[in-house]
């Protein structure tokens, strides 16, 4: 009885299993309708931006690190306030960006296209797709230093407060604030609690007697538990210790303390 019991709970879960497994094969690929691509690895808006000589966000480690690009420096030029020795040069440098990314984008399509057209005729070898994919990266390494390159040359054409205002024109200033105002707010709140926590300190000293005529002094080192102890003993520190013996404020129980 208990083996067929057993094996009722294996045949159910390989049902299951077999269930679950059909269920996901059955699921559409994220790829699916890009088959009918043309070049089946790029959209038709990545073709656009790679022949328009588009950014692609290929420039954001400048971008967002204080290096304006010289597109957005001509559309923000009456906020910059651009001399017309700045407008021209910044003009200079967006041509010469856009020219060089063009031609190495189309390129790159072509590239791209030649790879898909081997892999789609089954005539692509290993050694062919090496080839290719190491021409395409190389290209695609040429094009982002191309557009860095361009960031790199703004700011030597523009002044720091300008670089200061157009990162705040393209609202990348917020952050940083944000990030100061936390970093006040975290050291007021360390502050209040180290003031908290001396005031704590002191309460306590007041109530174990060492507060008025009966605390100690840090800065002299000197114990003061009254004019006169009960035994007469000397205090290490200059006075009267009443408490029968060696004061426990000497110098080593006094830092011990703070």
């Amino acid at each position: 009885m208990a083996r067929m019991s057993r094996w009722f709970e294996l045949t159910a879960m390989t049902i299951l299993l077999a269930g679950m497994t059909s269920a996901s094969f059955a699921e559409e690929s994220s790829y699916s309708g890009m088959e009918s691509r043309a070049i089946k690895a790029l959209s038709e808006k990545n073709i656009a931006a790679y022949e328009g000589g588009e950014g692609m966000g290929l420039a954001m480690a400048a971008e967002l690190n204080r290096y304006p690009g010289p597109k957005h420096v001509l559309e923000l030029g009456g906020e910059l306030e651009l001399t017309e020795t700045q407008l021209m040069s910044t003009q200079e440098q967006f041509e010469q960006m856009k020219s060089s990314a063009v031609e190495l984008g189309r390129q790159i399509v072509e590239l791209e296209r030649q790879l898909d057209q081997e892999f789609n005729s089954r005539a692509i070898t290993s050694d062919g797709m090496t080839e290719l994919v190491g021409k395409i990266g190389q290209l695609q390494g040429q094009l982002r230093a191309v557009h860095l390159q361009a960031h790199l040359q703004m700011v030597e054409i523009l002044t720091p407060d300008q670089v200061a205002r157009y990162d705040s024109l393209r609202g990348y200033g917020a952050r940083d604030e944000h990030q100061q105002d936390h970093h006040g707010d975290h050291e007021g709140h360390s502050a209040h609690k180290a003031e908290g926590a001396h005031a704590s300190h002191g309460a306590q000293h007041a109530e174990s007697g060492h507060g008025s005529a009966g605390s100690h002094s840090s800065d002299h080192g000197q114990c003061t538990h009254g004019s006169a102890g009960s035994d007469g003993e000397k205090c290490a520190h200059g006075g009267q210790c009443d408490h029968g013996g060696e004061c426990p404020h000497s110098t080593g129980g006094h830092q011990a303390e703070h």
